[in-house]
């Protein structure tokens, strides 16, 4: 996560095979679709969908303003730019666009986000935030895009400045109910064709006690339970085990694994920035990957796609990008396909480029 100022699964091997092949999972019925985000080789008769000039990655969001207003210009963009990209093509495209709202917690007796403009909102507001955006996108869009929509938190100290009976698996459990009550949102209005919501977290081991974090992604999972369809929990934050969390303790590999992949319904969507030994880069990814402290699993992990950060205007560059850290980082394309070749999965499906709303969006500025 870029941060501003003060604001700062068990699956079976049977399974994963089948993932592999492309056949699917029961848990859910979006595993079956074609991937659609385009490898280097974009023209080739593993990515036919990609064509002409276009990379099809997805908007992301900081979501800092709150009203119908705010959500729905950002709506607005994404669905011109998604109108765009299948513009070039005569099959549907899928784009996930994840809207990160905060860190989960309570307040005044019920579970909110401290969101990015420094107040709580409840979770009643960010599911009303999130109908307002879905509602707007799916209104200014062709029959041509569909949406994988991530509805985000961050986990950078969960339940702090919460009421005092803040518990974080029951944060984790409710915010989970949030994202099935948009699903039936969607569904009520036969929008599921073009329309999937899943859960995020901006899963940083910097900014989290391990066993804090893992409550809140074990309450989702416990409240999964409740449900015969099951959205996945997309982890779009970074590996990095150099820092030390609040507490002065350090993530393990393993801590990693079970944050993207190892507990519930986790699939990974990793911050692939830059290449250095700093917080969310690809090194410390693939180390994760190959690493033999996850055992029999080490390499088996399947990874979704990739985040950039770019603060460009559309159409983001091939190579590096200009961000609001003031510094050149990774594209969406470059990033995908640095992370495809080094974890040998070509075919990924997703890639998305996080931005905030107050970016100016303008300038490569020499990257």
């Amino acid at each position: 996560m870029r941060h501003r100022g003060s604001v700062a699964r068990v699956i079976m091997l049977a399974a994963l095979m089948v993932s592999v092949l492309g056949i699917g999972l029961a848990t859910s019925t979006t595993r079956i679709e074609t991937a659609y985000a385009c490898p280097s080789s974009a023209q080739s008769a593993q990515s036919p969908e990609c064509v002409g000039s276009v990379w099809p990655y997805g908007h992301s969001w900081y979501i800092q303003s709150y009203g119908s207003g705010a959500v729905q210009a950002l709506a607005d963009t994404d669905a011109s730019w998604v109108n765009y990209a299948c513009s070039e093509t005569s099959t549907g495209m899928d784009f996930m666009t994840v809207l990160d709202f905060g860190r989960p917690g309570k307040h005044n007796g019920s579970y909110s986000v401290f969101g990015l403009d420094g107040n709580w909102h409840a979770y009643s507001a960010v599911q009303l935030q999130a109908q307002y955006y879905i509602t707007e996108w799916y209104n200014n869009t062709t029959g041509c895009p569909r949406l994988h929509l991530v509805i985000g938190t961050a986990n950078d100290y969960e339940c702090a400045g919460s009421d005092a009976d803040c518990n974080i698996s029951t944060a984790g459990q409710q915010f989970d109910a949030l994202v099935h009550n948009l699903q039936t949102f969607v569904n009520g209005l036969n929008w599921n064709w073009q329309i999937t919501v899943w859960v995020g977290d901006d899963l940083e081991a910097e900014w989290d006690q391990w066993s804090m974090t893992s409550n809140f992604i074990n309450g989702i999972y416990a409240q999964e339970s409740n449900y015969s369809w099951h959205p996945f929990l997309m982890d779009f934050g970074d590996a990095n085990i150099e820092y030390a969390d609040f507490q002065g303790n350090h993530w393990t590999y393993q801590n990693v694994y079970d944050a993207s992949w190892g507990i519930g319904f986790d699939w990974p969507l990793p911050e692939i920035y830059w290449h250095t030994s700093g917080p969310g880069n690809i090194t410390q990814w693939v180390n994760m990957y190959n690493s033999g402290s996850v055992n029999r699993y080490a390499g088996q992990v399947i990874f979704e796609g990739n985040i950039a950060e770019c603060t460009e205007a559309d159409t983001l560059p091939t190579g590096n990008c200009w961000t609001g850290n003031n510094r050149c980082e990774y594209s969406p394309e470059n990033g995908y396909n640095l992370l495809a070749t080094d974890v040998g999965q070509p075919n990924m499906k997703y890639t998305t480029n996080i931005q905030w709303p107050e970016d100016s969006h303008t300038g490569n500025n020499g990257c």
